[in-house]
């Protein structure tokens, strides 16, 4: 093996991805590199480089550096003849920025014309193929932070764990994982049960089937989700309580793979007393439908909250504040809110900071706030929260039927609100009759709008995107379409 492909796989290893990803990647690599043998003028086995595409003519390809080729890659022609940027041919180490030659990928540390993935290896959700017809691109059956990898069911042939979604190969097959709740023949038949007696490794895995939950506190650190990602996990709150789970007093909850019905009460709910027992709750992978003005993912007091990777029909999203002294938090990644009914699909009391990523609220209808609703000094004056919309976040097709087609900004009572708009965020395709994008009502409050990148556009129903009251100013910095804000 040569000093390039040492150097190569040295910074693989010593990149910022995950250490299961780089070891892999950097395995590739060294199979890839062993079984190619330089010879001579930096002419690999089986031919010489062919040409780099840097230039509509040889000339444009001479180079006396790597840097100075777009390939990555400066080499010698036949027989010692002028170096020229060439692309990386098979089998050559590489990374993404290394051209590969034509018809070939930067695949698993090594330029490959099998575009397909090895079982086991990295993938890209959505568009890699699996070598292994069995195999499907996915994340691990865990909160695997190593992204997708071509993996296989349960009952696949399997020669170890690493293939298997389920971590477990035994006697050649992916087993799948043992549950803990089901209605029969597991430790639990509820899943309040599981919460009060849980497993050592705070892992609670359900199995398919329609289960009750009342207002079950957690306050240790738990982890419930549906058995070996099986779907058909649905939990249901009857009527006169406010949520199936209730992280309390220092709780930490992840609810991974449920679906959540309307039953009478929501479906997630966080309180903490004060910053001892502050709790944090992130609900992924779920669904949550049916709610109409029933609020299904809830917060008060002392928290952290995430939704990630769910969708939310008709279900709303309902957080605040315990106090002037707390500033609580909600990430809201890769979800969907849509449908709500009853109030905003999102609404924010005193002192919250909402930030919402590569995410879509849409099709909901309220007084305030067809999507968003932040009301600063509802409970505890002075106060403040943010709103920050990034990535591919959309906010289209909601309806405020007084005020606030998209977003509705209340700053009551000398509390402070920002909004920021970044990326490709956009406010689009939004009816009010009053700020058919973004409306703010200024009670004594101060509101400050940024945001360079993002757009408000294409609302209707009033003569402006945005509108305020003229009682304060505001501090407006330029979004596209809202000058007259």
């Amino acid at each position: 093996m040569d000093g390039t492909s040492l150097d190569r796989i040295a910074r693989l290893l010593g990149s910022a991805t995950s250490r299961r990803a780089s070891v892999r990647i950097a395995l590739g690599a060294m199979a890839a590199a062993g079984a190619r043998v330089t010879a001579g003028k930096g002419v690999p086995e089986g031919g010489p480089w062919p040409a780099g595409p840097c230039g509509p003519t040889g000339k444009d390809n001479r180079c006396k550096k790597d840097k100075e080729c777009c390939t990555g890659y400066c080499r010698p022609g036949n027989k010692g003849k002028i170096s020229r940027c060439r692309c990386a041919p098979r089998n050559y180490p590489c990374t993404n920025r290394t051209v590969c030659c034509a018809q070939m990928i930067c695949l698993n540390g090594a330029c490959n014309s099998d575009t397909r993935v090895p079982t086991g290896q990295p993938c890209v959700a959505g568009t890699s193929v699996c070598k292994d017809a069995a195999a499907e691109c996915r994340a691990y059956d865990s909160d695997s932070v190593d992204g997708t990898f071509c993996l296989l069911p349960t009952a696949a042939a399997c020669s170890s764990s690493v293939e298997c979604w389920s971590q477990n190969c035994a006697s050649g097959v992916c087993v799948a994982v043992t549950c803990d709740v089901c209605d029969s023949g597991c430790d639990f038949s509820t899943i309040e049960a599981a919460i009060a007696t849980p497993p050592a490794d705070g892992r609670i895995r359900v199995a398919p089937g329609t289960y009750a939950m009342a207002s079950t506190s957690v306050t240790s650190t738990l982890r419930v989700e549906a058995c070996g990602g099986a779907s058909g996990v649905t939990v249901a709150t009857p009527a006169g309580f406010d949520a199936a789970f209730k992280a309390e007093s220092g709780g930490k909850l992840t609810v991974k793979n449920l679906t959540f019905t309307f039953g009478g009460g929501g479906a997630v709910h966080a309180s903490g007393a004060d910053e001892a027992n502050r709790v944090a709750v992130t609900v992924t992978g779920c669904t949550m439908s049916g709610f109409t003005s029933n609020v299904a993912y809830s917060g008060y007091g002392y928290f952290d909250a995430v939704l990630r990777d769910s969708t939310l029909t008709n279900a709303r999203v309902d957080i605040g504040s315990a106090d002037n002294a707390d500033r609580c938090s909600m990430l809201i990644e890769r979800s969907t809110i849509t449908g709500t009914t009853g109030g905003p699909g999102i609404e924010l009391t005193d002192n919250v900071d909402l930030t919402i990523v590569d995410s879509t609220i849409s099709n909901g209808a309220a007084t305030e706030g067809g999507a968003i609703a932040v009301i600063g000094g509802e409970n505890h004056s002075p106060s403040s929260g943010s709103v920050t919309l990034s990535g591919s976040t959309t906010i289209s097709a909601n309806n405020g039927t007084s005020k606030g087609g998209g977003i509705f900004l209340r700053p009551n009572n000398g509390n402070t609100i920002a909004l920021t708009m970044q990326d490709d965020a956009t406010i689009v395709s939004n009816t009010s009759p009053h700020g058919s994008g973004i409306a703010a009502w200024l009670n004594a409050g101060t509101l400050t709008v940024t945001g360079a990148n993002g757009r408000v556009t294409g609302n209707t129903g009033s003569p402006a995107q945005c509108e305020k009251t003229s009682d304060l100013g505001a501090n407006w910095l330029p979004v596209a379409d809202c000058e007259s804000f």
